[in-house]
Formats: C-alpha cells, structure tokens, sequence
C-alpha cells in the first residue's frame, strides 16, 4: 500500500521522483507537438476531399432516389461546393488551392457543375484542391459516377 510505513522504512513517492516524472512527461510532450502541428493540414485537406466525395455521391444518389437530375454546383471564385437545391455546402479556405476539370477535358475559370443522371451515370470531372504542400483529386466517372479520391505530395 502506498503511503504505508512500517517500523524501518516508507513506502511511496518522493517530491523529487513526482518531479522527474512530470519533466520527462513535459519533455515528450515538447517534443511530440511539431510533428503533431505538420500533420494537421495534411488531415484537414483529407478532410475536405473526404467531404467533397461524400457530397457527389449525395448527389448520385439523390438523382437515382428521385429519378431526376442532379446537379453539384462548384464555385471557384467562393471556394463553395453544393447541390444547389439541397444546400448545406462545402467551403474552402481562402488559401486552399481549387481547380475543377470538366468532362470534355477543360478546366473550368469560374463556375462549373458536375450532373447525375437518373441511370447512376455523370457527366465526369474531377476536382482538385491543394494547400502548397499536398494536393487531394476527387474524380468522377462518367459511366458509372463513381467518385474517388486520392492524395499525393506536390514536388
């Protein structure tokens, strides 16, 4: 038991140990918070490109349940992705880096939209956001308007 002394002897920490400990304790944490704080954008940005993905296939989903067309609007000049007639959008940051390529292979200068059809097919694009360091691609295919994301450094 801690705390416990018997006629030779005490058991239990001393102020000086307490001490040690709560240092090696401070100086893990020193440590490990930079390499903490480096990763943080990198999870954000995945983040992003986690939500995009999941809104068009919302959207994909909304056009197949509804048997209309759907359409994902994106706005490159707001940072602002959404189904228009659903609302709840996703919003970039101003730094983040935003390029949508259409399906006839163009990228597009201010606004662009990518349509689901009733079939479960698209019109295809793909849009890429970035924050210098890292960039994140969410592509759609045309036929089956599948959506995919992938992540890669930039060089």
């Amino acid at each position: 038991m801690i705390g416990a002394c018997d006629s030779k002897r005490c058991e239990g920490f001393t102020l000086f140990e307490t001490l040690i400990v709560l240092a090696i304790l401070a100086l893990m944490i020193a440590v490990a918070m930079p390499m903490l704080k480096r990763s943080a954008p990198d999870r954000e940005l995945k983040s992003q490109a986690q939500e995009i993905a999941a809104l068009l296939r919302y959207g994909r989903t909304l056009a197949i349940r509804d048997n209309r067309e759907i359409e994902v609007a994106i706005d490159l000049e707001h940072r602002l992705i959404e189904i228009p007639a659903i609302g709840r959008p996703v919003r970039l940051r101003a730094s983040t880096g935003l390029k949508i390529l259409t399906a006839r292979g163009q990228v597009a200068p201010r606004t662009a939209t990518i349509v689901f059809t009733p079939q479960g097919g698209s019109s295809g694009g793909s849009i890429e956001i970035s924050d210098g360091k890292i960039a994140a691609l969410v592509a759609v295919s045309w036929l089956t308007a599948d959506v995919r994301t992938s992540v890669e450094t930039v060089r």
